[in-house]
């Protein structure tokens, strides 16, 4: 698998953060867009 401190850290608390992140600005900008084009209509 590698260096287990390494694969540790960014499987463990480097890159499920990151994901989660990732995720809610993608919603957030998701709902934004189709939020407006409701409101503006």
């Amino acid at each position: 698998m590698g260096i287990p401190g390494l694969s540790g850290k960014i499987s463990g608390f480097g890159a499920f953060p990151w994901i989660v992140a990732l995720f809610n600005v993608f919603f957030i900008a998701l709902s934004l867009l189709t939020i407006r084009p409701l409101a503006i209509v």
